[in-house]
């Protein structure tokens, strides 16, 4: 699926300036492949453990939490909090959570800084 949205951003920009007179360099293919990496990584899968619960394994010994303890703020954990903040909802927090993975990949890619 990345695969295909890169070689459509690819073929795009090569038929625009095919119809330019104006050598392809690539250049703005890449801006547009690196603009359109966050949203082609995959959001993460909670795994639901209680209607207060849910959990992501980052990896086996590095579980992401998003629990609620008191009058429906939520919060995210791992082993001290992930992210500073609460939220009104499981689903704000887990966006938000998904936001900061997203940060975290393109770092790593050296997009962005996290």
């Amino acid at each position: 699926m990345m695969r295909d949205k890169i070689a459509q951003i690819i073929s795009d920009d090569v038929d625009a300036h095919l119809n330019s007179g104006i050598p392809w360099d690539g250049t703005k293919a890449a801006d547009a492949i690196i603009a359109a990496l966050p949203d082609m990584i995959p959001d993460l899968v909670w795994e639901d453990l209680s209607e207060l619960h849910y959990r992501v394994l980052m990896a086996e010994e590095m579980p992401w939490r998003c629990e609620s303890y008191t009058e429906g703020r939520w919060f995210l954990i791992w082993s001290d909090t992930l992210i500073q903040g609460e939220w009104d909802t499981a689903e704000q927090a887990k966006a938000v959570a998904n936001a900061h993975h997203k940060a975290k990949v393109m770092a790593a890619l050296g997009l962005e800084k996290a």
